[in-house]
C-alpha cells in the first residue's frame, strides 16, 4: 500500500459516520502499549480479511486518544509498518480477534519492537523482529519499526522499558 494509498484510506475512514459501526471493546484512554497493540492488531487484521472495517477501528481508538490530524500521520506511519511486516514474513502473522482483551504472542512481540526502538535496545528489536518474521531479512521491519516509534515518541507516547 502506498503512502498516498494510505492517506485516501484514512481520509475515507475519517468522513465516515463510524459511530454508528463501531463494535469491540471501549473506546477509553488507552496506553501507549494498547495502542500499539490494537494498531498492530487491527491493521494486520485488515490485510490478512481484506477488510477496511478493521482499519475503521485502528481510526477509531487512534483519533479518540489523539485526535484526528495527530492519528491521521500516526496511522500512516503504523500502515507503513505493518505492511512492512506483512510482507516481509515467511510465516503468517497471528493476531486475536478484535474483542479479544488479551494480546497474541506475535502481538506482544510487535509492542516489544516499538519499546525496544524507543529505548535504544537495538539487539532486543533485531531478535524480535526475526521472531516475528520468521527469516533473516529484518533491516525493513527494523527501519519501519523505528519511524513508527519515533513518530509516537513526537507525541509523547513513549512504551514502557523492555529491559
Amino acid at each position: 500500500m502506498s503512502l498516498e494509498t494510505t492517506q485516501h484510506v484514512l481520509e475515507k475512514i475519517q468522513n465516515e459516520n463510524l459511530s454508528k459501526l463501531y463494535v469491540g471493546p471501549k473506546l477509553t484512554s488507552r496506553s501507549p502499549e494498547e495502542l500499539v497493540g490494537l494498531g498492530f492488531r487491527f491493521w494486520m487484521a485488515g490485510y490478512q480479511n481484506n477488510n477496511i472495517e478493521f482499519w475503521k477501528k485502528t481510526w477509531d481508538y487512534f483519533s479518540h486518544s489523539m485526535g484526528a490530524e495527530t492519528a491521521r500521520s500516526t496511522i500512516a506511519k503504523l500502515a507503513f509498518w505493518a505492511q512492512t511486516v506483512q510482507t516481509s514474513s515467511t510465516r503468517t502473522i497471528e493476531v486475536s480477534n478484535f474483542e479479544h482483551e488479551q494480546f497474541s504472542r506475535d502481538e506482544r512481540i510487535a509492542i516489544t519492537m516499538i519499546a525496544a526502538s524507543q529505548h535504544n535496545a537495538c539487539p532486543a528489536l533485531q531478535a524480535c523482529a526475526s521472531t516475528l518474521i520468521g527469516t533473516g531479512e529484518t533491516e525493513p521491519v527494523v527501519k519501519s519499526t523505528n519511524d513508527f516509534a519515533s513518530q509516537l515518541l513526537n507525541h509523547d507516547l513513549k512504551l514502557t522499558n523492555t529491559n
